[in-house]
């Protein structure tokens, strides 16, 4: 993502100091290049070699960048104006007159224009002091703003604001009481950006210390999100991330929009076998294979598998396949219409025959019939239908146990049935979910002269409390829109992984659980997902917004929610407890 559109060469050399036009004696003219004689062990080395290499800025003759001079507030305005060149006129007043600088001034009319934008007001006392070095608080304000002013919420370049900005700066700054009240909002959201670098530590904001080149160039390469170009333990949010060699390779990959997965025994990227611009999209390996979708000669994706040394296991020949499931995966054929399943060796062990089915869970598959009946039935991994086609919806065997309606039609009552297609709790209720963890979410409308009520139910269908962790959330099930053999439940248990950890959230922030209820992996993420055994994606920062998600058909807009900001990154989840 480019966050800034660069002008001239010439002008954005300007930006940072480089003055070529300028009454100073002692700046002479700058000249591009790609590398400076007094960057190479500095920290900001990488970060800008990339801004020159792409003529963002510039150095001086003499070979040097001048890492640790300090930036004035004139030459601050022309980098603005350079980077933000759609910015509109936001006073109405044309010109105006400062005390302080005088139309022989090298950055005269760039201040004009800069303060008919809004990218400077000046002082109270008429003052533009453009000689004075910006202070890194003001530098971070201004940035954000007009960061602000140029992208919407729709934007990824939007920097959102978070809702208590003393808790997020007291949170990542050792010295937050020393952030003066009118920028704590603006610098909260440039923190929650990952925008303020402090090197080394990156747990200090310094607001009042004056703004250096380096300091100015790295703000850019964060904001343009060139993560790996700054050192990591520079970025205030990044000790919330995991920098361990794999996950920093993996961090970096995801930046640069590389298709990999991570082996987590063995600490290392995995990279596909094939072309990076053809992959739609990659799951990590489930029963040591990958699923991958590559865009065919005709545009439309084809789903194939990798093994897990990321080479071509089975050739992308299927309009749609899932994961594999007790040795067999299931994969749609596009000019039949119709599902199968096939084995690790690609062979098509279970005919494409189905309208519709679903992958193998312990050991069964639900499908559906479509043409003798509108109805479900399961299969083996041979193929043959071990249970009949008789259910009108199903869920997945879990526990020994599916959920089944037998009634045709919007006539949902539902039960369980075992393995032998035995109703072992009666189809009773309107709504239900899979079980989990010796317990399912259920709703028991009012039929059969039984009273309503919600919650969860034992193997034996008898009414049970949660454990402990669960104790108090409410179960709130209600009919989708999507489909009449769909449930969701809101809010409800959530789910453990593999190795015994959940997501779960306080105070609105989201963190991961064990068994016990405890968090291994504090909430302070605005959004945890699990990626593979042994780490997650989690995004710092970030803020939940009110965004308009189109309209009803018939004019009136309907609001939602969406995560805004922050940044993603990687973090190792605890060994599991058992």
């Amino acid at each position: 993502m480019r966050l800034f559109q660069i002008g001239s060469l010439v002008a954005y050399s300007l930006a940072l100091g480089v003055l070529a036009n300028s009454a100073r004696a002692d700046s002479g003219s700058p000249l591009p290049t790609r590398s400076f004689a007094d960057m190479q062990q500095h920290w900001a080395k990488d970060c800008v070699s990339r801004l020159s290499a792409s003529h963002q800025i510039s150095g001086y003759p003499n070979g040097q960048f001048r890492p640790e001079a300090q930036v004035t507030r004139a030459e601050f305005a022309v980098l603005m104006l350079n980077s933000f060149p759609t910015l509109t006129q936001s006073t109405p007043q044309l010109t105006r007159s400062f005390r302080d600088v005088r139309r022989n001034h090298w950055a005269y009319s760039a201040l004009q224009t800069a303060y008919q934008k809004g990218i400077f007001v000046g002082y109270p006392d008429g003052t533009m002091r453009p000689d004075q070095s910006i202070s890194r608080v003001e530098a971070i304000a201004t940035l954000v703003s007009l960061v602000n002013r140029t992208y919407d919420v729709y934007d990824t370049g939007f920097l959102p604001t978070p809702p208590n900005a003393d808790a997020v700066l007291k949170a990542l700054f050792v010295d937050f009481d020393q952030i003066p009240a009118w920028s704590k909002p603006a610098a909260a959201t440039a923190a929650s950006g990952f925008l303020v670098v402090d090197y080394p530590q990156g747990d200090r904001f310094r607001p009042a210390q004056a703004s250096s080149r380096a300091e100015i160039a790295a703000v850019l390469c964060q904001a343009q999100q060139w993560d790996g170009l700054v050192p990591v333990e520079a970025v205030a949010g990044n000790q919330h991330f995991d920098w361990s060699p794999g996950l920093k390779a993996l961090q970096k990959a995801s930046t640069e929009g590389i298709w990999v997965w991570f082996n987590w025994q063995r600490e290392q990227l995995v990279i596909p076998a094939l072309p990076q611009t053809s992959i739609l999209s990659l799951s990590p390996p489930v029963e040591t294979l990958a699923l991958v979708s590559v865009k065919g000669e005709d545009g439309n994706a084809l789903y194939g598998y990798l093994n897990e040394n990321g080479q071509v296991a089975i050739a992308p020949q299927f309009s749609f396949a899932e994961n594999f499931s007790s040795g067999r995966a299931l994969v749609y054929d596009s000019r039949k219409n119709r599902y199968g399943f096939i084995d690790a060796n690609g062979r098509l062990v279970i005919p494409v025959q189905y309208a519709s089915a679903r992958s193998f869970q312990e050991g069964l598959a639900a499908v559906f019939d479509g043409e003798n009946c509108w109805c479900w039935g399961f299969i083996d991994p041979t193929g043959a239908l071990v249970l009949p086609f008789q259910y009108s919806a199903v869920g997945n065997f879990s526990e020994g146990l599916a959920w089944v309606n037998t009634l045709p039609g919007m006539n949902e009552r539902y039960g369980f049935i075992n393995r032998s297609g035995q109703m072992v709790i009666a189809d009773r209720f309107g709504a239900v979910e899979s079980f989990y963890d010796g317990l399912a979410a259920v709703y028991q409308s009012a039929a059969d002269g039984l009273p309503p009520r919600t919650g969860y139910i034992d193997h034996a269908g008898q009414w049970a409390e949660p454990p402990a962790p669960f104790q108090g959330i409410e179960v709130s099930l209600q009919r989708s829109t999507l489909r009449h053999d769909r449930w969701e439940a809101s809010p409800n248990r959530r789910s453990y992984n593999d190795q015994g950890f959940r997501v779960d959230q306080r105070d609105n922030k989201f963190g991961i659980v064990n068994r016990q209820g405890e968090f291994v992996i504090a909430p302070i993420y605005a959004a945890v997902t699990f990626r593979e055994e042994g780490y997650a994606r989690v995004n710092y920062g970030g803020v939940q917004v009110s965004v308009l998600e189109g309209n009803d058909g018939m004019g009136s807009p309907l609001p939602g929610t969406r995560l805004v900001g922050g940044r993603w990154g990687y973090v190792k989840i605890p060994t599991a407890p058992y």
